[in-house]
């Protein structure tokens, strides 16, 4: 058992430590900031792979098991032209509905997940299409 405190982090010395590098990083944010966005670059799948645990809370197996399910479409269109596939969630519950491309994704997005609008834009579109 270590008797000597040095070793061990304090509260306070976590603190003024975080208060330190929070600090360094409104100083030289210019020169930090390109550099996360080069790091991100070159390793952008284990960035990936980090932002779906911290983003969805599913694991890269579970993304996999999703695509697999789809056989590898979009769960709207079926459409197999894109690079990856984004997870669709619901943002009051962060459950994840399924795996959707770009363009899907985003026509729910502007929708605003709203049933209504998305309705109303299915309405226009019948009534107004070619």
């Amino acid at each position: 058992m270590n008797v000597d405190n040095t070793e061990v982090p304090t509260v306070e010395k976590r603190k003024r430590a975080n208060a330190s590098q929070k600090k360094y990083y409104q100083n030289n944010r210019e020169d930090i900031l390109p550099k996360k966005r080069e790091e991100k670059k070159r390793n952008a799948d284990k960035y990936w792979h980090r932002d779906l645990k911290r983003k969805y809370g599913i694991t890269k197996e579970e993304y996999t098991r999703l695509l697999e399910k789809q056989n590898g479409t979009c769960a709207i269109c079926h459409g197999t032209q894109h690079v990856r596939l984004d997870v669709d969630h619901c943002h009051s519950t962060g459950r994840v509905r399924g795996l959707l491309c770009r363009r899907c994704n985003l026509m729910i997005g502007h929708g605003r997940n709203d049933l209504n609008i998305l309705k109303k834009a299915i309405q226009y579109l019948t009534e107004n299409g070619e």
